[in-house]
């Protein structure tokens, strides 16, 4: 009978035998199957990244359609790509370190007048372009102007249907919160936005109008509520309010993302 302690030395005996040769070498034939598999793996691995870079760069391949994940990367860079930008030359943004204030524009009461504001935009210039009286609940005026630009020389013609007391005076409709205008009965480059709570009828049709803060524009209408906020100051002898400090904008076409 084979002891336990022979059995388990000619296991071990069976299990290394085959791994060496005479004085205990490793076998040549063994060392070339190993690089042979080290070579195939470094091949398979740059094959796998070759494939994969390439699913990435083409959506139209087969094995793209059936991952999810590169579904989804795809799928985000399309979207990137879908994305428009058009600009609404309709709208016009005052953006003042107070808030922006969004003003419509109405070339159908005063083309000029709206050109005149659109080169403004286009030329990039406009300077000085600030807001500099203030009269809380009543008007805010400023100034828009270009050395670049000519300025504006036509007041807008009388609006049809429209019964002035002084039909040689007659520019615009009457005037209702939110209308902005050129101020003093003039074609500009000083401008004032109509913030009475009642029709300005004491102005009668005397101002040309070209724009318009849509009474649904809260964050513009909170905007002019801050800047009546601000401090004034009247110049002696007079009853107008002015800023005690200035407020500058740019002004700039809407942006629609789509």
């Amino acid at each position: 009978m084979i002891s336990s302690g022979s059995a388990r030395s000619r296991r071990t005996t069976n299990v290394s035998g085959p791994l060496s040769r005479g004085s205990g070498g490793v076998s040549p034939f063994r060392s070339f199957r190993f690089c042979i598999g080290i070579t195939c793996g470094i091949i398979i691995f740059v094959y796998v990244c070759f494939v994969r870079q390439t699913l990435l760069n083409n959506p139209s391949t087969e094995q793209t359609k059936q991952s999810p994940e590169l579904k989804s990367i795809l799928k985000a860079k399309k979207d990137v790509r879908s994305v428009k930008v058009e600009v609404d030359e309709d709208w016009v943004i005052l953006e003042t370190s107070k808030g922006n204030i969004h003003i419509h524009l109405r070339p159908d009461l005063s083309p000029e007048s709206v050109d005149y504001v659109r080169q403004l935009i286009q030329s990039k210039t406009c300077s000085p372009c600030k807001f500099y009286r203030s009269e809380k609940g009543g008007i805010l005026q400023g100034i828009m102007k270009s050395e670049t630009v000519p300025h504006n020389k036509v007041r807008a013609k009388c609006p049809h249907g429209e019964k002035p007391k002084n039909p040689d005076k007659c520019h615009g409709p009457i005037m209702t919160r939110g209308m902005v205008g050129w101020a003093g009965g003039g074609p500009g480059p000083n401008f004032f936005l109509d913030m009475y709570d009642s029709p300005a009828d004491f102005w009668d049709n005397d101002h040309t109008v070209w724009g318009e803060v849509l009474p649904t524009d809260d964050a513009s209408l909170e905007t002019i509520e801050y800047i009546f906020d601000q401090p004034t100051k009247k110049e002696e002898g007079g009853d107008m309010s002015y800023l005690e400090e200035e407020i500058p904008f740019t002004i700039n076409f809407m942006v629609n993302i789509s």
